[in-house]
């Protein structure tokens, strides 16, 4: 029998600034309360009907906590109104442009790939916030400027797979999926995403109509798969997996789907044996307070919680946060800016005001890192060999950033287990370990995208752990991600215009712009569209984000930079470059950084410091020479021979 595997999940809300216009200011309600209406465009009838019921109840709990119950912020009512697309786009975009032509700034939904991506262009055009649901189509990932995603993404289901499958050389993958836009962007991505390495992607697409599904099996088995990645959606799934089961796939190669942990699971019938499931939310995994709210309002209701309930509440939350900063009409901006004036939305997410005080400063925080129970001597940095010795000088004594005994635990697994850490201002400190030691984890509670469930974190001595990542942000706090987060159809400068918005501040001048740009050797791309960037010019245009003017961190940007494995994916000929790029902010402008990297020669060019973590634990902190001639750490990371 295959076991289903469980990813770890969290409702986390990622969305990125960006401003939206409207065709008309807000309207009143009755009692004479500024309005503003939201439209949620989703399948309530339909094959995939049971989704659309899981999104609005999450939508109603996610509406519910960032309101405090109240369905109004700052004066502002929010009054939403239902549509159902029937899983049908044309029916989808003539609710979009009817709900638009009522003035209506902001359409969110839906379910229905197909329907999604009809209705973002549509919005684009009308300068109307669009925030997608549970569609998980690649093709919405920074389609335009007015669409964003409150849900996951194929690419990252398919990632999932690509674990299962193993080694890669000469294996073969067969995509079965329905011939619709859900189907096709399955196909895409795991042609992007498998199709290296020697692996072999071959699609069989079925007409969504289709009954007799036994030739479209027989083809699928023909084919002789290691793998079968089926995405299937609608009242076809039963018949579907049951023909496999009858034409002997399931035994004759490893069957992977994803599911949606209650709704779709009888539709297996006995075939859920053969089957390794993907489960990509898992109810109670999760241990941040949006999760918790979102289970007591279910509870309240005695509804169950699914797959595309995070989806929905990650969207109510995205639509309170754009209300907050544009208000009734866009009167809470000044001077008109964007492109109509109305609404923003922080990519750091939702500040979610519901009513929880700060964590009082731990009794203890060590003043220095410790390394196995003994002191790690913080404050000496020796020079090595070949590298010129760091002027001490230029290293506070005063900790910037000081973890305390601090955890994350998924399911009984302590993820980041006991983490104590002291990171002095000017310090750059390299955080290395094998995968699955909790390095991005660990970012993860320091940036916020992640509530712990034990300790403490602080920034210049103040408690910021129960602070939301956008808070964190204006406090000049900034990271990046293993994978580039740029948007293809927007121009270089218009990211960095977009990341000081997002952080804040309301008038960015051309000229800020332009010295950021130069400052990362950037200002000659300024007007090109970051789709025909390098991926290391990507990487330098991320920096750029964090370089752009922050409302707290004023016009030198974020002051902690957290870089999560910046030379990933970068061509040899560009890592020297970025390399002598983050160097300079370190070391001339003074910027405390954390570095994750796997280049060890990356590390030992960069790094005062290096903190080596395994099975989330800190297994050392100390210089590079100390810890390249720990036998301990040689054994668990760097290995024997050196």
């Amino acid at each position: 029998m295959r076991r289903p595997l469980f990813l770890s999940a969290a409702v986390a809300l990622l969305a990125t600034a960006l401003t939206a216009g409207c065709s008309s200011p807000g309207s009143g309600t009755a009692s004479g309360a500024e309005e503003v209406k939201v439209a949620l465009i989703t399948s309530t009838s339909g094959p995939l009907a049971s989704y659309g019921e899981q999104y609005l109840r999450g939508f109603e709990a996610g509406l519910d906590h960032a309101t405090d119950g109240t369905g109004a912020v700052d004066g502002v009512e929010i009054t939403v109104l239902k549509d159902d697309d029937g899983g049908d786009p044309a029916k989808g975009v003539s609710l979009a442009k009817k709900r638009i032509g009522q003035g209506v700034p902001i359409i969110a939904g839906s379910v229905v790939s197909g329907v999604a991506t009809q209705i973002a262009p549509v919005a684009a055009q009308n300068k109307t916030l669009y925030i997608s649901g549970p569609a998980a189509t690649d093709a919405l990932t920074g389609v335009n400027r007015y669409t964003f995603r409150s849900g996951r993404q194929t690419y990252q289901d398919v990632l999932t797979a690509k674990n299962i499958l193993g080694g890669s050389k000469g294996k073969k993958v067969v995509v079965l999926a329905q011939d619709n836009a859900f189907g096709q962007a399955n196909a895409a991505a795991v042609t992007s995403v498998l199709g290296t390495g020697g692996t072999t992607v071959s699609e069989v697409l079925a007409p969504p109509a289709a009954t007799d599904l036994t030739p479209v099996a027989s083809k699928v088995k023909a084919a002789r798969p290691d793998m079968v990645f089926v995405a299937w959606a609608g009242d076809t799934a039963q018949s579907m997996w049951s023909t496999l089961d009858q034409q002997g796939v399931l035994d004759a190669a490893t069957v992977v789907t994803g599911l949606d942990s209650r709704a779709s699971y009888p539709v297996f019938g006995k075939a859920r044996e053969k089957v390794t499931l993907l489960a990509h939310y898992v109810p109670g995994a999760a241990d941040t307070p949006e999760a918790e709210a979102m289970r007591t309002y279910f509870k309240a209701k005695k509804w169950e919680e699914d797959l595309f309930t995070p989806d929905g509440f990650n969207a109510a939350q995205m639509v309170v946060e754009a209300v907050r900063a544009g208000g009734a009409g866009g009167r809470h901006r000044r001077h008109g800016e964007g492109a109509g004036g109305l609404l923003v939305l922080r990519r750091e997410g939702a500040e979610h005001r519901a009513g929880r005080r700060p964590r009082a400063a731990p009794a203890h925080v060590p003043g220095a890192v410790h390394r196995r129970g003994r002191a790690a001597g913080g404050a000496d940095l020796p020079g090595r060999a070949g590298r010129p010795r760091r002027d001490e000088d230029r290293l506070s004594m005063t900790p910037v950033l000081q973890l305390d005994r601090l955890r994350w635990s998924v399911g009984g697994a302590d993820i980041v287990d006991g983490v104590s850490l002291a990171v002095r201002e000017g310090e750059l400190l390299a955080v290395i370990g094998p995968n699955g030691a909790g390095k991005t984890s660990l970012f993860n509670l320091i940036t916020g995208l992640t509530r712990p469930t034990g300790g403490a974190v602080l920034l210049d001595g103040h408690d910021i752990t129960a602070l939301p990542p956008h808070r964190r942000v204006r406090r000049g706090v900034g990271r990046t991600f293993q994978s580039s987060s740029v948007f293809a159809t927007m121009t270089v400068a218009e990211h960095v215009d977009l990341a000081a918005r997002s952080a804040g501040v309301r008038r960015v001048g051309a000229g800020d712009v332009t010295g950021v740009l130069e400052r990362v050797r950037l200002a000659h791309r300024a007007g090109d569209p970051a789709a025909g960037l390098s991926h290391g010019d990507k990487r330098k245009l991320e920096l750029a984000m964090l370089l752009a003017p922050t409302l707290g961190g004023g016009s030198a940007g974020a002051r902690l930079m957290l870089l999560d494995e910046p030379m990933a994916g970068v061509a040899s000929e560009e890592t020297a470059e970025l390399t002598d790029l983050i160097r300079s902010l370190h070391r001339d402008e003074g910027r405390t950084v954390l570095l994750v990297e796997h280049h060890m020669d990356v590390v030992l060019g960069l790094a005062d410091r290096v903190a080596v973590m395994h099975h989330g634990r800190l297994l050392a902190a100390a210089s590079p020479a100390e810890v390249m001639a720990d036998a301990t750490v040689q054994q668990a990371y760097l290995g024997d021979e050196l």
